[in-house]
């Protein structure tokens, strides 16, 4: 298996994106659907081989509600990867997202260059572009505050 030769090869830590557990979300920006049992199986692998896992994490993609989204936060903290890094969605110019952000009327940033992660600029069909701030800021206070395990 491709992580087995990378660990092989040296590699110590490898960053994936999960993204969103909501497979329609993945389908309207166009990304690739993994389960979460298999992106279970796919860190665990990571850990099997001696590398350290950080996953990727996005908050209010559309289809996402309040609901789905602490979902998907327990799932990050379920995970166990060392690193985590959470961001709300953000329709980069020229991307899907921000091609149905547009037709919607979602975008709340006027101007596309001052765009950031880090800083609501849309909302979707059931969160606001502040319900969006404020799932993003328990997701990142949540990862802060969960249980590690004692390094060895």
């Amino acid at each position: 298996e491709l992580i087995e030769l990378m660990a092989k090869a040296g590699c110590l830590r490898v960053t994936f994106g999960v993204e969103s557990l909501n497979p329609e979300a993945l389908r309207l920006m166009n990304r690739p659907v993994f389960s979460p049992e298999t992106i279970k199986a796919k860190a665990a692998c990571l850990k099997k081989n001696g590398m350290l896992a950080y996953a990727l994490y996005i908050i209010g993609l559309p289809g996402e509600t309040r609901k789905s989204t602490r979902g998907l936060i327990d799932f990050a903290l379920e995970l166990g990867t060392e690193a985590a890094s959470f961001s709300m969605a953000t329709p980069f110019p020229g991307t899907a997202l921000e091609r149905l952000g547009r037709a919607r009327g979602w975008i709340s940033a006027p101007d596309p260059r001052r765009l950031t992660s880090s800083v609501p600029s849309m909302r979707n069909a059931d969160l606001s572009a502040g319900e969006i701030e404020e799932l993003y800021l328990e997701a990142k206070l949540r990862w802060k505050q969960r249980k590690q395990p004692a390094l060895t």
